[in-house]
């Protein structure tokens, strides 16, 4: 299993936010200069979600707050303090006792006397962030000439984890955003189940389970989000074949469970890969004068060419080497050439040469004769034990020309049979030789 988490925004800056604090208003009623100082007054310290227009008074007090919530208030009304007076605000986590906003000032720096009003604070997120603080209790105080005054409480609510979509990829982003997706798959394709969640709360555990058909368990696992995310992303999990071979075709379900409840069931299926002739759309061919050979093969394979005793021999493969797929011509000269009674001999032969380890058994074969285009060959077919992982199928083509053998042999896992069968027709039907025997 491979899990990557994803967010609009990096961990590292959901780490780092820091509360922002904003002086909103600080109301003169009365500015009058008095023989004898005023009472000085301090009302209690009120929490609230917004301050009126109109009045300054604050509105709609509150003591709890989504994790969405874009400001938070605290209002003192004051009376009987000088402009020149220092107030200051401390916002502070009680669980963890940090200071997460602390601001000070003059009550006013445009007049002069004793004033009296409601006097305000606001947090909000900074720059870097998109929530004001953690889940958690926090307190309010306020200081008049560094003598706390009033104080109030209140909690940010831990938020609820909504599951918002699931789905299959087959690819991820840097960030872990699924790419290509899709419900169907091939045999050796990366499969990635991708999870989008609202929030990532640390300490919640995810398990998934993946089966073959509706019964058979293939894998399951479980992890437990290490680091709070309060914005939407998804958790990317890879499915891990083992040894890297070709998954059967079928239908696969996926369970997913959020704190050890079931949210859902999903599916998505294997299927062949198909043969397109897309894949000669680039126009590569393989050109040999001396030995009158000449076809097309598809894009982004490769080759190599050995001058032999008997001849040419040339090989070819595919650039994605998983999909086991190999191609062998040989260009045989006449003297070195069976005749076609002598053909299963000779591949039995080239088949313990080039391919079967030494003792496998229960290798089957068939023979016989087939036209490709205008093409007439003689194909032998070898498999072996299909029960075992690393089963595998075999075929030699031989045809004629010009004195000249040739020998298409095509070896595969039997997951790519057709697929790799179709290349090959396609490689032979681009032969160009204008006498064919």
């Amino acid at each position: 299993m491979i899990l990557k988490k994803s967010g609009s925004r990096s961990p590292a800056k959901i780490r780092n936010i820091f509360i922002t604090t904003l002086v909103i208003c600080s109301i003169i009623l009365s500015s009058q200069i008095v023989s004898c100082a005023p009472e000085q007054v301090f009302g209690e310290l009120i929490i609230c979600r917004e301050i009126d227009s109109s009045t300054f008074e604050p509105g709609d007090a509150c003591g709890d707050f989504d994790i969405e919530v874009e400001q938070v208030f605290a209002a003192v009304e004051v009376s009987g303090v000088k402009a020149e007076d220092k107030w200051r605000f401390t916002w502070k986590n009680l669980g963890t006792d940090e200071v997460i906003a602390d601001s000070t000032n003059v009550y006013s720096t445009e007049t002069t006397g004793y004033i009296e009003g409601f006097f305000s604070n606001k947090l909000v997120p900074n720059g870097n962030g998109n929530i004001i603080a953690e889940p958690g209790d926090y307190s309010v105080s306020f200081y008049h000439n560094g003598e706390l005054k009033s104080a109030g409480e209140f909690r940010i609510n831990k938020p609820s984890v909504e599951i918002l979509e699931v789905g299959f990829s087959k690819d991820i982003d840097e960030q872990g955003n699924p790419l290509n997706e899709s419900k169907e798959f091939f045999q050796r394709d990366t499969i990635f189940t991708a999870i989008q969640v609202n929030y990532m709360i640390e300490g919640d555990q995810f398990s998934i389970k993946w089966f073959k058909g509706e019964d058979e368990l293939l894998e399951e696992e479980s992890f437990i989000v290490d680091e709070n995310l309060y914005y939407p992303g998804y958790i990317a999990i890879r499915l891990v074949n083992e040894g890297g071979k070709a998954m059967p075709v079928d239908i696969y379900k996926v369970e997913l469970f959020y704190e050890d409840e079931i949210v859902g069931e999903y599916y998505f299926d294997i299927v062949p890969e198909e043969f397109s002739l897309d894949l000669f759309s680039d126009g590569s061919r393989y050109i040999n004068e001396e030995h009158l050979l000449e076809f097309d093969y598809p894009n982004s394979w490769s080759f190599t060419e050995e001058e032999i005793e008997s001849g040419l021999k040339v090989r070819l493969m595919p650039e994605e080497t998983e999909k086991n797929i190999i191609v062998n011509i040989w260009a045989l000269e006449k003297k070195y050439s069976p005749e076609e009674d002598g053909y299963i001999e000779f591949t039995d032969n080239l088949l313990n040469q080039e391919v079967v380890p030494e003792g496998e058994n229960g290798i089957k074969r068939t023979d016989d004769h087939k036209v490709i285009g205008d093409i007439e060959v003689f194909e032998i077919e070898y498999r072996n034990n299909e029960e075992v992982d690393s089963a595998w199928c075999i075929t030699f083509n031989f045809l004629k020309n010009d004195g000249m053998l040739y020998l298409f042999m095509r070896s595969s896992s039997l997951d790519y049979i057709d697929y790799a069968q179709k290349i090959l027709d396609r490689m032979i039907g681009s032969l160009k030789f204008e006498d064919l025997e």
